[in-house]
Order: C-alpha cells, then structure tokens, then sequence
C-alpha cells in the first residue's frame, strides 16, 4: 500500500519520509514526546515518536511499525495533521505528522533515552528536532485542542 507523502521520497530531493505520531492522553490534557538516545543524529533532542518509511511502505504503516519498536505498542492511525520539510546532512526530509491513538498505559520507552506526556507550553520549552518544533509552532493549537477532547 502507497500514499502520496510515501511517493514523495526520491523526488525534489528528499532523501527520507518520516512518519510522527501525536499521541494525546485526553485524561491529563498532554501530548507523548520522547528524547532520542546518545549515538544517533539529532541525540538528546525532544521529538514526536515515528520514524523513516521503508521502500514500499506507507507512512501510516510505517507509523504502525515505528510505534510498536519504540514504544511496544499496536496503535491506530488517525487523521494526517501537517508535513514539515526540513534539512538533514543528506539532504531534505518530509515529516508526516499523525494523530494516533494508543493504550497510553502499555508504552514504553524501548529505544529513546526517556518520555514525557507534556503541554504545549512545556513541550515548547524543551530541546526539540527542528521539524517537531516546527510541527508545534504551525499546528500546536491543534494539538491542544485535541489533548481536551475528540475532534
């Protein structure tokens, strides 16, 4: 199964389509954001779990399986929210954004170094990837919105 976002890799010079996944937790009003580990690009800095599409995949299956490698969860994809561009040393990469819903009690951290179910204003305070810093600056009233309730 394809999507357009998925098509995207190889043309107009992006090198990577990544797929996020905005968790909510409608009981306390947050948002997951997790710390990548030591060793990898970007190490030490906040971002939305997800991860690189693989040849063939979509990016909501590849949300499907990122989400179940790093936090040990099945999830279910909802609505695609916002893509954000953004440059890497290999060239340009599309983030695809998703809200996802998830047993917000069965995750767990099993590749970043730590996790934090956090507001907007937190999350805004934290050290993040540029594309999810991005992501919150354009569409973080959206994301609010559905932290309180179902859209």
């Amino acid at each position: 199964m394809k999507d357009e976002v998925a098509d995207k890799c190889g043309s107009a010079g992006v090198y990577a389509v990544v797929a996020a996944a905005v968790i909510t937790d409608k009981s306390t009003g947050r948002f997951l954001l997790c710390k990548r580990p030591e060793g990898k690009a970007d190490a030490l800095l906040w971002e939305f779990p997800g991860g690189k599409t693989e040849k063939g995949e979509s990016t909501r299956e590849a949300l499907v399986r990122e989400c179940k490698e790093e936090l040990g969860t099945d999830v279910v994809v909802e609505e695609h929210v916002a893509d954000i561009s953004g440059r890497k040393q290999k060239g340009s990469i599309l983030v695809s954004f998703f809200f996802v819903q998830a047993d917000t009690e069965a995750i767990r951290a099993l590749e970043h170094k730590e996790m934090r179910w956090v507001t907007l204003r937190q999350a805004m305070s934290l050290e993040l990837c540029a594309a999810d810093k991005e992501f919150l600056l354009r569409a973080g009233d959206i994301v609010e919105k559905k932290c309180r309730c179902d859209m």
